[in-house]
């Protein structure tokens, strides 16, 4: 069975502690009562993304598809970062870590380089994942400027 079946258990795992029990993840990640209020929508909107990632990498894996489980593994380290950033430098730990390590073992699969599509299909793919990457890097930047906007002016 392979490994990367972990993690997605660890964002199903995410997706509850996110949309159903916001409180307690809150009071771990040391987030204040008014903050963690004020932020549940979008908490649970989070959550919810990561439940779409786990059915995803969970179709990849069940498909044995080498590409799309890139692809899953790329969004879902772009998700972590993007949380490390604008929620809480532990999300980069839980989610972001062990999505970047199966990145890297995925592209030295053989399977990855056995894939029937041909090499110009899969530098598009791949370079697709690293634009959404990228993306999430510019938005984590713009929600980081706007946070501290917020903090000068109070």
């Amino acid at each position: 069975m392979e490994w990367t079946w972990g993690l997605v258990l660890l964002h199903l795992v995410l997706m509850a502690l996110q949309m159903f029990l916001w409180e307690n993840l809150a009071y771990l990640l040391r987030v204040s009562k008014d903050d963690a209020e004020h932020g549940r929508l979008f908490i649970a909107n989070q959550g919810l993304a990561d439940g779409f990632l786990a059915a995803g990498l969970a179709l990849a894996l069940l498909n044995h598809d080498p590409i799309f489980k890139l692809f899953f593994l790329v969004s879902m380290l772009s998700v972590g970062i993007f949380k490390s950033i604008t929620i809480s430098l532990r999300f980069s730990l839980a989610q972001a870590l062990p999505a970047l390590l199966a990145i890297l073992l995925a592209l030295n699969s053989k399977a990855l380089q056995n894939h029937p599509w041909n090499r110009h299909s899969t530098i598009a793919v791949v370079g697709s994942c690293l634009g959404s990457f990228c993306l999430a890097w510019v938005m984590a930047i713009f929600a980081a400027v706007d946070r501290e906007k917020k903090q000068h002016q109070q």
